[in-house]
């Protein structure tokens, strides 16, 4: 019966990839994907699942294959038996196929004992090899610009022209939630998320990025230290030149400019899944490599974060618990909420190629005319150390959303699976409000949305909780997820996302022949108004901010106008 089995697949599809057939100049369609999955998984039943997690907007099933011997094809088996799971994506930006061909390839060979044998009876491996499924099938030989291959690969959107690796945060787009669902069904130690740079040219030909390294929660950074710095001796050692920082220099047109290590926020994938106290690892191959090159440093890095965990992944899995279990504390200490490189840049040595500096007809000033057979040492800077540069206290008790805004806030709580409870009872109590001192709009649209930079402080308050509203404690596995969700001034909250922009539309107004009685009335009698006003005109500002600033002190002003709705509060709240 296996005979016919293989026999039937094999007349209709190869083991092989679209891109080891044609030696990686063509990338095959998500329909091999498909094939690839389901033909595993009949071929290998005791060691191999495809499974559909999700569906796109153009219809398309979104697909994982799950790897394992002696169990653990199910996420209640996997942790029966302290099974570690690494979960790997390929294809979020669907023109970068390299994690895709790689995965796949990997997948194959493993299943057959040809890779790394038993490694799959200590470790659970969940491939999705292409995230944006639709995006995966809009393909065009234009696609991708300034990659070296294969022909026509996809586009790095969606078909909702989202970008899935900025969408972590804010959840917008049907592909995310999936995602997020199949995170939180599976938990894994480590989720790989495998991607082709863009940029200049230089010799390494991939960059693999660890966190947590640098972000938080603090207490993985040695573990992930370690990850970083096995990962780069697996590499060296089978031949490649890899980086541990991603190769985009200060000035994209002067390649001396320098580096830094840098930290990703919750709307990236590995920002995102280390704020579960998980481990996340970016692997970043080299655009201006052949793309066979390309494939093989994706295949190599993710079976080095493989047989990593294998070999260390009892002590990865300590560290990350030990990390989970004080989010139990997490009220009242501070939590980093973005982070900047800092420090004195030092000189390195980095791996470059000879360039030249050429006047450009585009810009006025110059573009770098790159030559690869012409490898050079560049001295350039480098900021080793990163800092937080944004850091919020976590209140003591959690968030309350009052009942008029649970239908924008709850369904974004929800896709992340964060605790969260209505309240019945209500009443007065202390609690914070939110005082904004600058508010930014920005002038274009950002991944369809509007968003908005905001600065401020909370300060403390007294007033009722209604019954409706929604509690979302800090104390939970996902709590400082909540507060870069919910701390109006984080980079990816959804104040910043645009969530909440009515707030800071004016609803109501005074018409001139009012306001003009009330203005002169006012400079006459409050001296630093009038010193206020005369500041105000001396500094250029215009017809509406003259309005506005008499408006905002007359009695009809609207009081709600640039309030923040959420408000702090130091314990739970029935």
């Amino acid at each position: 019966m296996l005979f016919l089995l293989l026999t039937g697949i094999l007349a209709t599809q190869t083991l092989e990839t679209v891109a080891e057939r044609t030696r990686y100049v063509q990338s095959g369609r998500y329909d091999e994907v498909v094939n690839l999955c389901k033909g595993l998984a009949e071929l290998y039943p005791a060691k191999a699942r495809c499974e559909v997690f999700g569906t796109t907007p153009e219809g398309r099933t979104m697909h994982a294959l799950v790897l394992a011997e002696e169990g653990g094809l199910t996420p209640e088996d996997a942790r029966a038996r302290g099974r570690q799971v690494v979960l790997a994506q390929g294809g979020i930006h669907a023109g970068e196929l390299d994690g895709k061909d790689a995965g796949l390839a990997l997948a194959r060979d493993l299943l057959e004992g040809k890779t790394a044998p038993k490694l799959l009876t200590r470790v659970t491996f969940v491939l999705v090899p292409v995230y944006n499924v639709d995006g995966h099938e809009n393909v065009a030989a234009a696609n991708r610009p300034n990659q070296l291959g294969p022909e026509t690969p996809g586009f790095r959107v969606t078909a909702q022209r989202l970008n899935l690796n900025r969408d972590y945060a804010k959840a917008d787009a049907p592909e995310t939630r999936a995602m997020l669902a199949l995170l939180r069904k599976w938990d894994p130690l480590v989720y790989v998320d495998l991607h082709t740079t863009n940029g200049m040219d230089f010799q390494p030909d991939v960059a693999v990025l660890v966190e947590p390294r640098f972000g938080w929660p603090a207490a993985m950074r040695e573990a992930g230290e370690k990850i970083s710095r096995t990962l780069m001796t697996k590499l060296r050692t089978s031949g490649h030149i890899p980086l541990d920082f991603y190769p985009s220099p200060e000035d994209e047109t002067q390649p001396l400019s320098g580096w830094a290590h840098a930290v990703a926020s919750p709307r990236f994938a590995t920002g995102y899944w280390q704020q579960w106290q998980r481990f996340a690892v970016l692997v970043e191959s080299h655009a201006l490599k052949t793309n066979a090159r390309r494939v093989r440093a994706s295949r190599d890095a993710l079976l080095g974060v493989l047989e990593l965990v294998r070999d260390d992944g009892v002590a990865l899995a300590a560290a990350a618990s030990a990390a989970q279990a004080a989010m139990t504390n997490l009220g009242g200490t501070d939590v980093s909420l973005a982070f900047a490189p800092t420090g004195t840049a030092k000189l390195i040595e980095f791996r470059g190629v000879a360039y030249k500096e050429l006047p450009s007809l585009i810009t006025g000033k110059h573009w770098v005319q790159f030559d690869p057979s012409r490898p050079k040492i560049w001295k350039t800077p480098m900021l080793r150390d990163v800092v937080p540069q944004l850091t919020a206290r976590a209140p003591r008790g959690g968030y309350v959303v009052p009942a008029p805004w649970v239908p924008v806030v709850s369904p974004v709580l929800a896709a992340h699976g964060l605790t969260s409870k209505l309240v019945v009872k209500g009443g007065p109590i202390d609690r914070e409000v939110w005082k904004p001192a600058t508010i930014k709009v920005a002038p274009r649209t950002t991944e369809g949305r509007t968003r908005v930079e905001v600065t401020g402080s909370w300060s403390a308050d007294h007033g009722d909780i209604t019954p409706g509203s929604l509690y979302v404690p800090v104390a939970q596995r996902g709590g400082a997820l909540a507060m870069h969700l919910l701390e109006p001034q984080a980079p990816d909250s959804l104040v910043a996302w645009g969530f909440m922009n009515a707030i800071f539309e004016a609803r109501e107004y005074v018409e001139l022949m009012v306001l003009e009685p009330f203005a002169r009335e006012l400079l006459a009698s409050d001296p630093q108004v009038k010193k206020d006003f005369d500041a105000l005109v001396k500094s250029g500002a215009s017809e509406a901010e003259r309005i506005d600033f008499f408006y905002r002190r007359h009695p009809a002003h609207d009081r709600l106008r640039d309030a923040y709705p959420v408000v702090r509060v130091s314990a739970a709240v029935d």
